[in-house]
């Protein structure tokens, strides 16, 4: 008799281990469907290729296909046959959908979509070219959705001076009520004494899950955005439209249309906005875990990479944003957080506090505490901030700043983001548009030039300002040039202005290259200072491009105001006050000038000291020359505020005293210097005042007023 009791039992284990292993796997590929994000199907998709005739597709570079407008429903024939035409451009135009054509009238025109209800992303693309037949007009308009106005006298040649980026997409997000159309209205500026039209080249509309930026009322607060410095909580409610501003891939590549989670979005890499030394870049290759957030808020690729902070860094320092804005506007801030760093572990050991807009946003922020102590779990968190109008006109354009302090009591005294999205709300109108800008147009006298913007541009405070040595500037300073307007002058503009640019107008040399002095014909003539990069300089587009997006920002009585700029046939040339008085130097080194009263070296002191502590609220980005470069941060590269204590200690010591200690602690703030200085011209004034002699008491009492720079005896001078 065969036993066959031992082969049973090896048949029952070896089904036991295959049930094992198949319910092991089972759960895995579960996990895995939960951990990978869904890429979103949206019920609308539409591609439009305005001004195209083509019955089929055409595709971008990224693959899409775009479909002409010619035969669309989108497109009412009336309008298509009465109040348009097709267009091609004439020059320089792309190879590629949706900019190979335009859509473009001289009369308001109507595109009329049919969709479902809900929230769209609706992109507008922009070509700025010349098309032919309408050379010599140009591009003004307005261009409404429904009742919001999403742009007012726009246009896209003025957006392209300003980035360099020909193709231009304007993003806004709107939400689509019950038995309503998606209409989208193009208004050409009315007036008789010019031809303006309105184009467009194509639009994109996008259908949105009802929450991914509106915040109804039933949804936990945690999901509400916070209202920085204002209450509590702010509703995103479907009667507001929204408006991109950035997106931003923080410490990571651009993630493309194709690459995003079916919304189609740009992430572009965070590099021209990121403005403190001292952080790094991370990207890993984890599968995030989508279980405290939809798993389309934002692709992969931005919770893979972050940005975090130097261990060897100065430990005062943070990690700050900055990125331009339109003032007189609610902003929604939403900030992307994935903890990524494999020795981060438990809650507490990375905390950190965020200021938006210079305001407290979040006392202590913990991504391990809001994922429940989960790595590699995505998650987001919404702020609204108001950017107030500043003056009695406002200010036109503001720097939002995003700040993450360290806190000094968590284990890794560090801050992590992973990604940063801004939107502009529309105001009470429903317009996102700032306003009205003042259209230029100069009289046939001087007709080079248009003015795009009313922004006032600043210089940093290198020139003796006008008006606080010997007398009035001599030349007019009420020229049309001057009213808050920024301009793009032509080269010709240019040469004309400095005499075919000849070196006998050069009045001062830099890294960046040589200044001109110049005159601009308007309808007065106007002297100005005209800074032109050198051919062989190490800089080039991205710093022309940089500095003028830092000028632009600023705007102090202490900083030389910025007038415009040229960038034409490979040259780079900036535009600003031309000061009369000359620099500083040319008053204390090898000059024929009267001396410097000491009461006006206080007063120049005073007020580049203003200038410098106003600076340090707006950038830390390193500039200047060697020489007045802070040694700490030549051996170190570390940068903090005391740096630009030093660089001022060297003027300071070149007019009177110094500020320059080696070690950056050691030195004072930059508002003690201001404070000081302000008590030193007390002092002289008082002197001045009773029309005495400076005696031995008193120049003590003054020594002692400075030497909170140096120790004179110590260290001597």
């Amino acid at each position: 008799m065969i036993s066959i009791a031992p082969t049973m039992r090896n048949l029952s284990k070896l089904t036991h281990i295959v049930s094992v292993f198949c319910l092991f796997f089972l759960l895995y590929h579960i996990t895995l469907a939960s951990s990978t994000p869904t890429r979103y199907v949206p019920v609308e998709d539409i591609t439009l290729d305005c001004g195209s005739a083509t019955s089929g597709k055409s595709k971008d570079m990224y693959g899409r296909d775009w479909t002409g407008d010619f035969q669309s429903k989108f497109f009412p024939k009336e309008e298509l046959n009465l109040k348009s035409n097709n267009s091609q451009a004439s020059e320089g135009i792309a190879t590629l959908a949706p900019y190979t054509t335009a859509r473009i009238s001289y009369s308001q025109f109507t595109y009329i979509f049919p969709v479902t209800v809900g929230p769209k992303f609706v992109r507008l693309h922009f070509y700025p070219s010349f098309y032919s037949g309408f050379e010599g007009s140009i591009a003004f308009f307005t261009v409404k959705a429904g009742s919001f106005t999403l742009l007012r006298n726009f246009t896209a040649s003025a957006i392209y001076a300003d980035s360099f980026q020909k193709q231009i997409v304007k993003e806004f997000c709107i939400n689509v009520e019950e038995n309503q159309k998606l209409n989208l209205t193009f208004i050409p500026f009315s007036t008789t004494s010019m031809n303006f039209y309105a184009f467009i080249n194509g639009i994109e509309i996008v259908s949105l899950p009802k929450d991914l930026y509106y915040s109804r009322e039933d949804r936990s607060d945690e999901k509400v955005p916070v209202y920085v410095g204002q209450g509590p909580l702010f509703y995103i409610n479907y009667n507001m439209a929204l408006e991109k501003v950035f997106r931003l891939n923080v410490g990571g590549s651009l993630v493309s249309p194709t690459e995003d989670t079916g919304f189609f979005r740009v992430w572009n890499p965070d590099v021209n906005y990121f403005n403190s030394s001292g952080a790094i870049p991370h990207n890993s290759t984890f599968i995030p875990k989508y279980l405290k957030i939809i798993n389309y808020a934002a692709p992969d690729g931005v919770y893979q990479s972050a940005r975090t902070m130097d261990p060897f860094r100065n430990t005062q320092s943070n990690m700050t944003w900055g990125v331009p804005v339109d003032s007189g506007f609610n902003y929604l801030v939403r900030l992307h957080f994935c903890e990524i760093d494999r020795d981060v572990r438990y809650v507490g050991e990375r905390r950190f506090t965020i200021y938006i807009d210079y305001q407290l946003a979040e006392e202590s922020a913990d991504v391990l505490l809001w994922t429940d102590e989960n790595k590699y779990m995505p998650f987001y968190k919404d702020y609204v901030v108001m950017v107030r109008k500043k003056g009695l006109d406002g200010e036109k354009q503001h720097i939002l700043s995003i700040d993450l302090h360290p806190m000094s009591d968590s284990t890794f005294q560090d801050a992590i983001l992973n990604g940063i999205e801004v939107f502009k709300l529309s105001n009470r109108d429903g317009s996102l548009t700032k306003p009205d800008l003042e259209l230029g147009v100069n009289s046939p006298k001087s007709k080079r030039y248009v003015s795009y913007y009313p922004l006032s541009r600043c210089w940093c405070l290198c020139w003796l300002r006008h008006n606080t040595y010997r007398g009035k500037q001599t030349g007019k300073n009420t020229s049309s040039l001057r009213k808050e307007q920024w301009h793009h002058f032509s080269l010709a503009d240019i040469k004309i202005a400095t005499n075919n640019l000849h070196e006998d107008l050069i009045i001062g040399k830099g890294g960046f290259g040589n200044v001109y002095k110049g005159q601009i014909d308007d309808e007065e003539t106007m002297t100005v200072a005209i800074k032109r990069l050198n051919p062989e300089s190490q800089q080039g587009a991205h710093e022309f491009r940089t500095e003028i997006e830092m000028l632009s920002q600023l705007r102090y009585v202490h900083l030389v105001s910025l007038i415009g700029y040229c960038n034409e046939n490979g040259e780079m040339i900036i535009v600003y006050d031309y000061m009369t008085n000359g620099t500083l130097r040319e008053h204390l080194y090898d000059t024929n000038n009267d001396t410097l009263p000491w009461k006006k070296r206080l007063d120049i002191c005073i007020g580049a000291a203003r200038g410098l502590d106003y600076l340090h609220r707006v950038s830390t980005m390193v500039k200047g020359t060697w020489g007045y470069l802070d040694p700490e941060y030549a051996r170190c590269q570390k940068l903090s505020d005391k740096s630009d204590v030093y660089s001022f200690g060297v003027v300071l010591l070149e007019i009177a005293e110094s500020c320059t200690r080696d070690q950056g602690i050691q030195r004072p703030t930059m508002g003690d210097v201001m404070e000081k200085l302000k008590l030193a011209l007390e002092l002289q004034e008082n002197a001045d005042a009773e029309k005495e002699s400076i005696n031995t008491g008193g120049e003590h009492i003054y020594l002692d007023t400075l030497s909170f720079c140096i120790d004179v005896t110590n260290d001597g001078l």
